[in-house]
């Protein structure tokens, strides 16, 4: 999960039509193209025409076929990732009940005052229990890391580091950077 902003629809990284980071996720990044399904057939490709990344008539663009109608390289870079995407999240299921199994996840939420003096509340969020991720055994450790989700963990653990300059990103907007 990324978090952009703290009100709904809010997205500090975009400064008008420009991402302001060093990183974009993947599932931004690959935008206007979703994975879609039937009941019964394999994933396929969907694209959204009303995003605001499609061009309108004459516009500019990237070609995602050919003139014989096969990907060009930027669609197939475009299926590879949401392959990514998709397998993260058929696979999400078991990273979840693993960190279920060990007791890992606690309830979160955090208060921030900014600096106009508004408030605002995140809950409903879950972290990592540090404690509790160094207290396991080796066995859980070595089930854990050969299931390939050490880490995602890690990964989840230091992001929170970057809840700080969200709220200062937030301060900033607000005029008070």
């Amino acid at each position: 999960m990324a978090l952009f902003g703290f009100e709904n629809g809010e997205n500090l990284f975009l400064e008008e039509e420009r991402w302001d980071a060093r990183y974009r996720p993947l599932a931004l990044s690959i935008q206007p193209f979703l994975v879609g399904k039937s009941a019964d057939g394999p994933a396929q490709v969907h694209i959204d025409l009303g995003h605001a990344r499609i061009a309108a008539d004459g516009g500019e663009g990237v070609r995602p076929f050919d003139d014989f109608g096969q990907p060009t390289p930027y669609l197939e870079a475009v299926i590879a990732s949401l392959d990514q995407l998709d397998q993260g999240y058929r696979e999400s299921a078991d990273f979840y009940s693993a960190l279920g199994r060990y007791e890992l996840f606690e309830p979160f939420s955090l208060d921030i005052d900014l600096r106009d003096g508004s408030k605002h509340r995140l809950v409903g969020y879950h972290l990592i229990n540090e404690a509790k991720l160094r207290a396991l055994e080796p066995g859980a450790l070595a089930e854990l890391h050969s299931a390939g989700y050490l880490m995602p963990i890690f990964m989840a653990l230091a992001s929170l580091a970057n809840l700080s300059a969200l709220i200062e990103r937030k301060n900033r907007r607000l005029g008070h950077g």
